[in-house]
């Protein structure tokens, strides 16, 4: 809300205007393929979302890398008890976190343009049914000194707050990470 202040001839108040609404919408993944050699993950196009560029070879492998232009943006949805909450021309952050012993996480961050809520039928959910990998230690060299991880984060620290071109991805995306 843009609160206005102009000098008047009056004490009172004007009324505040209301301008573009961002929302923000945070969730996490399990980290684990498609479950099929060079078939993208289900959470491939949040990746993208988040400034990561997408390269597949089909039938062997999808990897990702960082970019620095280009980058898509998505439109999610959250839908819970017949309530649907949309958001569009999303950008984000993303933090992997691997612990020794369990599942690798994707925690997402997504800001984007507050567009809409409406009352929806529920829906049921599709589930992947891949089991993720568990991470078990990572071996880590700095100088000549090998340690052993047993916990490890990469935060990509992206800006999920920066200004939106105007140009705002109208791709429907439902984040249904087991």
């Amino acid at each position: 809300m843009h609160e206005r202040n102009p000098r008047r001839e009056t004490l009172s108040k004007l009324i505040t205007l209301a301008g573009r609404r961002s929302a923000r919408m945070n969730f996490q993944c399990e980290l684990h393929g498609s479950g099929t050699a060079g078939v993208a993950p289900p959470w491939g196009k949040l990746l993208k979302a988040c400034g990561f560029a997408e390269s597949i070879s089909t039938g062997t492998s999808v990897t990702y890398s960082p970019a620095s232009e280009d980058i898509d943006s998505l439109t999610l949805e959250l839908r819970m008890d017949g309530v649907v909450k949309r958001i569009w021309g999303a950008r984000g952050n993303v933090r992997l976190t691997l612990e020794g012993g369990k599942p690798g996480l994707l925690n997402f961050e997504f800001t984007g343009i507050d567009s809409e809520v409406e009352d929806d039928d529920l829906v049921s959910a599709s589930y992947n049914a891949t089991l993720p990998p568990v991470f078990l230690e990572a071996s880590f060299v700095i100088d000549s000194y090998g340690a052993l991880i047993e916990r490890l984060e990469v935060n990509m620290n992206n800006d999920s707050n920066g200004g939106h071109s105007g140009s705002y991805g109208r791709e429907y995306y439902r984040p249904v990470c087991p």
